[in-house]
């Protein structure tokens, strides 16, 4: 029996003897055989990205590995020099990471940081230009001539991680490392790129451990799945096995919070509109150079629509289809080129000083990353009281306003006088609920505010905006890339492309009966889709 391409064995990673022993990954094994594909799955903080990070030598300083061993061929790559792992780093073994405009160079061209891999391991020769030109087709970049000459900031998410890959490719390795390379990808893109690795590995008999928290994902492309929780190995085995009958109940309370899999039950009442739009347009204008033609960019293209009171109108669409420019004209934040703004009856873009802010007050939004939604020098309670304060409140009564909310988020008083960085990203989104809902607006707007959290916080924050959502009769406009996220919640549907909404629907009436094939490329395109559907509890869908 031939020995596995990477071997994991009984890996224990924390700090030294002397410090504080809590150990990021506890007794970790697994094997990766060539021509397969392993999904190590789990929540932040699982130890998925430093189980990687320790096989290519990338531990932060303190941390080391205290026990076991990391098997790559008939190598212990916890035994080699810092010289023998660069060798064998981007060579042998390559990783692609989650983040590509962090990974690549800003200052760089791309075509230049991708030749620069292969040259460095002394594969320089040939035509190294020519190669990377060969590696950017394979991996689908359009006119990949000339997208060798770009810098990063000038292509798009999925554009930067197929260069990315790219990179990863250049020398033939034989294990690649995924490390949530389609997290914050739009649905469609992540289904190119998950088709692209497939196909690439299949080509090339690579051996891929593929990290995710997206059991969507899994579903999809992994030949066998390992399933961590706190640094230890809850579960492994075979993909089908795994995710048709899961022996834990962490691996099915992982399955059972991917979200899409039934609508949120409608009153069937009759409700008055809150918030309507009419004929909205918005062209964006840009030029590189002052001899360079106007680019126009085409954001809202005269389109209509009507949130009610007490709804949840979900606006769905892939980056640059308009949707956060829709949340920034609603707000008075970017201006409208034309159309009618009404919100309770009254026209927001006529609205000015006193008026203006006091709508502003009762239309709050959440972003999309909380951390930076957040001053990281001020305390919580701090950031949650300052609004309330804003519109004439005491600070007794702010204070009382800010405990109160963050009990119903599920935090307690207690968070109050600790900072941003002291929590985790779900529980940071909590508190930028708290903060919104703390000033009592009428209506709620969620721009991309699950998109980058784990399966299972996505779940309990879109269980909190549901229940808030009863309670308060609150409306939302909850903006996402994600047909999964926005059946879960939302009463009814917008999909948008390209600054024009193709379709419009009740949520379960557009997932079953789509009319656009627009629509139907996303449907197509949901990770895990068929998969899931096999679950579905027959009646689960309103």
């Amino acid at each position: 029996m031939t020995a596995p391409l990477l071997a994991i064995e009984n890996l224990v990673l924390g700090l030294p003897e002397g410090a504080d022993r809590t150990r990021a990954v506890d007794g970790i094994s697994l094997n990766v055989e060539r021509n397969e594909i392993v999904c190590l799955v789990g929540e932040s903080g699982s130890g998925k990205s430093m189980t990687a990070h320790a096989i290519l030598g990338l531990l932060p300083s303190k941390v080391k590995a205290l026990e076991g061993a990391i098997r790559f061929g008939d190598r212990d790559l916890l035994g080699l020099s810092p010289r023998e792992m660069r060798a064998l780093r981007g060579s042998r073994i390559a990783m692609i990471f989650q983040e590509p405009l962090t990974a690549l160079n800003p200052l760089a061209r791309v075509g230049h940081q991708v030749a620069e891999a292969i040259r460095i391991h002394g594969r320089s020769e040939g035509d190294v230009g020519a190669r990377v030109v060969e590696l950017f087709g394979q991996v689908g970049l359009p006119d990949p001539a000339s997208i060798v000459s770009a810098y990063p900031f000038q292509l798009s998410g999925g554009q930067r991680q197929r260069v990315m890959i790219a990179m990863a490719l250049a020398n033939d390795p034989e294990l690649l490392i995924a490390d949530e390379p389609t997290t914050a990808l739009d649905v469609t893109t992540q289904r190119q790129i998950l088709d692209l690795i497939l196909s690439l590995q299949q080509k090339r008999d690579m051996g891929v451990l593929f990290i995710t928290h997206d059991i969507g994902v899994v579903a999809d492309i992994a030949d066998r799945v390992v399933v961590l929780r706190h640094g230890k190995v809850v579960e492994q085995g075979p993909a089908d096995a795994v995710l048709e009958t899961p022996q834990t109940d962490y691996t099915r309370d992982l399955l059972d919070a991917v979200p899409g899999r039934g609508a949120i039950r409608s009153t069937g009442e009759e409700r008055t509109p809150l918030l309507e739009i009419k004929a909205l347009r918005k062209v964006f204008t840009t030029r590189q150079n002052f001899f360079a033609k106007p680019r126009r960019v085409v954001a809202a293209e005269g389109f209509d629509l009507v949130l009610k009171r007490g709804e949840t109108l979900a606006v769905v669409g892939e980056s640059g289809s308009g949707k956060s420019t829709l949340a920034r004209m609603v707000l008075r934040l970017i201006e409208p080129d034309d159309g009618v703004i009404n919100f309770d009856g009254a026209p927001v873009r006529a609205m000015k000083g006193e008026a203006l802010r006091q709508f502003r007050r009762r239309m709050q939004i959440v972003f999309q990353d909380p951390y930076a939604s957040l001053d990281p020098r001020l305390k919580v309670g701090e950031s949650i009281v300052r609004g309330p304060m804003a519109f004439g409140a005491s600070r007794a009564e702010a204070t009382a306003t800010a405990t109160r909310w963050l009990e119903k988020v599920g935090l307690g008083a207690q968070a109050l006088n600790r900072f941003p960085h002291e929590f985790s990203g779900g529980q940071r989104q909590r508190i930028c609920i708290a903060r919104a809902l703390a000033l009592d607006p009428a209506c709620l707007i969620a721009d991309e505010a699950v998109s980058a959290l784990d399966v299972s916080v996505q779940a309990q924050v879109l269980k909190l905006l549901s229940d808030l959502k009863s309670e308060m009769g609150l409306s939302m406009l909850f903006i996402t890339h994600d047909l999964r996220v926005a059946r879960e919640i939302a009463d009814r549907i917008v999909v948008m492309q390209n600054g024009k909404i193709v379709e419009q629907a009740p949520a379960a009436e557009l997932f079953d009966k789509p009319q656009a094939d627009y629509t139907k490329r996303l449907l197509a395109a949901v990770p895990g889709r068929d998969f899931f559907k096999r679950r579905e509890p027959a009646g689960a869908v309103v």
